[in-house]
């Protein structure tokens, strides 16, 4: 019985060692090109047609709007300008891009009674798609 306890613990620390080495590690570099440059408020993130992800998030160093960032392969960049809601996000958004790679964020518009609000980048800058708060109407 002993000897059965014994290979099952080194069996589990064994599997447990090989687990820590394959550790979370950061996508990209670790500089000014990160994700995100301060502190957010949270995150959301999908992945492109182009295999890149993409990331959305309640940016507080542009006092809590939105800004979405992609991975290209080597670095994060900005889509579109960073903070590009005109007001305060204060619940997590969702992400999606289409097909032709256009990029689309859904989230809840505080001055629309928290109804949802989509936006989407034209490759230039950030638009709406219909009426803000249109899920009330």
């Amino acid at each position: 019985m002993k000897v059965r306890s014994l290979i099952l613990f080194l069996f589990l620390i064994n599997a447990l060692s090989s687990v820590a080495q394959c550790g979370f590690k950061p996508l990209g570099p670790n500089d000014w090109k990160q994700a995100s440059l301060g502190k957010i408020g949270w995150l959301s993130m999908t992945m492109g047609p182009d295999n890149h992800s993409y990331a959305v998030f309640l940016d507080e160093l542009y006092n809590g709007k939105l800004t979405v960032r992609k991975f290209n392969g080597a670095e994060w960049e900005t889509v579109g300008t960073a903070g590009f809601t005109s007001f305060v996000v204060t619940d997590q958004a969702s992400i999606a891009v289409a097909l032709d790679g256009t990029v689309y964020v859904a989230y809840k518009d505080v001055d629309y009674g928290r109804a949802i609000t989509v936006m989407k980048y034209d490759g230039n800058t950030w638009e709406l798609v219909g009426a803000r708060g249109f899920s009330n109407q």
